[in-house]
């Protein structure tokens, strides 16, 4: 955890006499008005895509950021450069579980800094950095 890296889900959980593991409201309150989406958004939250270094970097032609999903989802992928703007949107639309490359030209791009930030159904997933040269 920390100052720029608060991603978790706190359940309190005890163990039942027959071994199995159950959730309890802290100070036996409920935790939200609606605890029907609890589950469906603590399992959102687990099992969201990671994102991994981009190859080449710098990038000359084209680059990839390979994304090990865990479950199946929707993302949206875009470029940003140094000063936050938007450059190109990569990709968009449902992935499959299991490890894809999200490939892109920057033969069209300038040279620079830029990053590759990935959002899915929840908000930002991450950012890598990718350094364009010509």
């Amino acid at each position: 955890l920390g100052a720029r890296r608060l991603n978790s889900v706190i359940r309190a959980m005890k163990l039942t006499p027959n071994g199995e593991l159950v959730t309890v409201p802290f100070g036996n309150q409920p935790t939200s008005v609606n605890e029907g989406n609890a589950e469906v958004l603590e399992e959102a939250l687990r099992y969201r895509p990671v994102m991994m270094d981009a190859a080449p970097n710098p990038a000359r032609q084209a680059c990839v950021v390979p994304l090990a999903i865990q479950r199946p989802t929707t993302i949206d992928a875009r470029l940003y450069d140094a000063y936050g703007q938007l450059v190109a949107t990569i990709f968009s639309g449902s992935v499959d579980t299991g490890i894809q490359g999200l490939s892109f030209e920057v033969t069209d791009i300038p040279s620079g800094h830029y990053s590759v930030v990935l959002t899915d159904e929840i908000g930002i997933v991450g950012t890598v950095p990718v350094v364009v040269v010509h």
